[in-house]
This record gives C-alpha cells, structure tokens and sequence, in this order.
C-alpha cells in the first residue's frame, strides 16, 4: 500500500454494551475482527476475519467514505442435540474503516465464506494509473 493511499482504522476496542442499537443485540461483546488489506492499480482486497457469521449475519455500510463492517456470530447446538455446556456465546463484530476518496464505493463487492469477510474496493477510473503506448518514430 503506497504512502499516498491508506485505509485507516479507528481505534476501537473489545466492549460490553448496555444498549442496543439498531443492529446490534444489547448486552453482547463487541469485537473488532482482524483485517488484511491489499491493494493493486485498480483497487483494494480487504479480509475481515469474523469467525461464526456468514451472509445473513454480516452487513457493510459505508457513508462519508467510512466503511463499517458488522457481523453477529451465534453459536447454536446442532440441530438433533441438546445442549450440555457452553463456553462460545454471541459475538457481535464491528470495525470502522476510513476510505480515501479514490475509493469508489458504489461498486464495492463483499462476500463471506468460512468467517472471512472479503471486500473488493475498487478505485476511480480517475485514480487508475493511465499507461500510454510509444510508438517508434
């Protein structure tokens, strides 16, 4: 990643809340999942890892070139078992993310598979390097 475009993050930290707020249940721990990301000519790959969500459970806003990543992991007994102890509870996700503007957000792509959220943040065509053919003589 050059000097020139770094994605920031905030400086959140694992919680407890006491309230809800719109999409994320009261009383449950916050954690802020580990990223990597990459970027090349046209873009940037962030990987989120979030173990326990999958597709219906994560969500990515982005406003005011911030991204927001949140995701809700519920551990549940397999279906035909009762459940005898528990140690994993709920875990609520979420990590704040500050975009450069070169970031085209309208065309961000996200998918989740095996717990890992993975975000393709492509840039402007402004913001693409232009490379110019020379010709001879």
């Amino acid at each position: 990643m050059s000097d020139e475009t770094k994605l920031t993050t905030t400086n959140q930290t694992t919680e407890t809340t006491e309230q809800a707020s719109n999409s994320r249940p009261a009383r449950v721990r916050v954690t802020r999942p580990r990223i990597d990301i990459h970027e090349s000519d046209s873009g940037f790959v962030l990987y989120a890892d979030m173990p326990g969500v999958d597709e219906k459970s994560t969500e990515v806003l982005v406003e005011k070139n911030v991204l927001t990543i949140q995701g809700t992991a519920r551990f549940e007994a397999p279906e035909g078992f009762a459940e005898v102890h528990r140690e994993a509870t709920q875990r609520f996700y979420e990590r704040l993310i500050r975009l450069p503007e070169e970031v085209e957000a309208t065309k961000l792509q996200a998918s989740v598979r095996n717990g890992v959220l993975t975000l393709h943040l492509p840039k402007t065509t402004e913001a693409q390097p232009i490379r110019v053919q020379v010709n001879a003589g």
